[in-house]
């Protein structure tokens, strides 16, 4: 009982505090750990945490979210694609491994024992991870998530970029490219790796291909994906909402070669032809949706260019490998 109450308290205390602001659109408060990374509000609100019905933040309202969780950990349902609604099935002891730890050492996978890798790797200095990570630090030694000795300092293995000094962009590059080695190492031969990424400077995505092409992960297509959730504190000038969804397939280590700078030309017409997909679709996206997924097409190009490069004649005519 405790432990749920200090859950629903935590909870409670997200949406609770001097740091929220008030969404108009929402008609609610908009709570501090909601968004990416801390964000002075100029204009704080509070409201009653004792009200029994109105505010999703309210203490009554948290207790009764963690009543509601509870029941469904008992009994879990799952939607199904006809509307319906179905029991989960029961995984025995066992069927599941869940671990939190640095994705550039994965001792506990076997060499070529996974089918697919979803990651997200980090923005380069396009979301300012420092400051996220100061402000969330404490709070991960609080619970005991992290040493205390975090409290000195950012931790050094963070793989995020604050700038674009080349010393930055080579330890980027450097610690992507290792944890793609070891991804590359538990994949099977026919693996995808597929991840989000976004940026509107060339050099975020020029590190990342390097990196790509170091560990031998080798980029076969990209599209993009609605990654906004519509929150205003999201928006900025040039912000993106669409993620670029990248799928790749494992390599050997240098079976592709990045350009020394990416060229957002080179992928323009794919991403100029989404454009117009979505707009006809009815959707928003904006100019710089298109230079991200730009981008993101010119990394699935240059991979493919440098395959070409190295095909073998057969029959006369040059054969890459596929």
């Amino acid at each position: 009982m405790r432990e749920a109450f200090s859950i629903a308290f935590s909870d409670h205390l997200v949406t609770n505090n001097m740091l929220c602001s008030y969404a108009a659109d929402w008609r609610r408060l908009s709570p501090l750990f909601s968004i990416r990374a801390f964000r002075h509000i100029a204009r704080p609100v509070e409201i009653n945490p004792w009200l029994r019905k109105n505010g999703r933040g309210t203490f009554p309202n948290a207790v009764r979210a963690v009543q509601r969780a509870a029941v469904a950990l008992k009994q879990p349902h799952e939607p199904t694609r006809a509307g319906a609604v179905r029991a989960v099935e029961d995984r025995p002891q066992g069927g599941w491994d869940l671990r939190c730890g640095d994705v550039k050492k994965l001792a506990h996978l076997g060499d070529g024992s996974v089918d697919l890798v979803l990651t997200d790797p980090p923005y380069f200095d396009y979301i300012s991870y420092s400051e996220l990570g100061h402000f969330f630090v404490p709070w991960l030694v609080r619970f005991g998530l992290v040493a205390p000795e975090a409290l000195n300092g950012f931790p050094a293995e963070q793989m995020a970029a604050g700038s674009r000094a080349p010393a930055a962009v080579e330890r980027f590059t450097a610690g992507m490219a290792e944890a793609f080695k070891e991804i590359r190492r538990v994949c099977r031969p026919q693996a995808r790796v597929v991840f989000t990424y976004q940026n509107l400077d060339g050099h975020g995505w020029t590190a990342l291909a390097k990196a790509m092409a170091e560990g031998g992960v080798r980029p076969i297509t990209a599209f993009p994906l609605l990654g906004d959730a519509g929150s205003r504190l999201h928006k900025r000038e040039r912000s993106i909402s669409w993620d670029a969804v990248v799928v790749c397939r494992v390599d050997q280590p240098g079976c592709w070669h990045a350009p020394a700078k990416l060229d957002p030309e080179a992928g323009r017409r794919e991403a100029r032809a989404w454009t117009r997909r979505i707009a006809a679709a009815g959707l928003d996206f904006t100019d710089s949706d298109e230079v991200n997924i730009a981008f993101a097409q010119a990394i699935v190009k240059s991979a493919a260019s440098a395959l070409l490069s190295k095909g073998t004649v057969v029959g006369g005519k040059a054969s890459a490998r596929r």
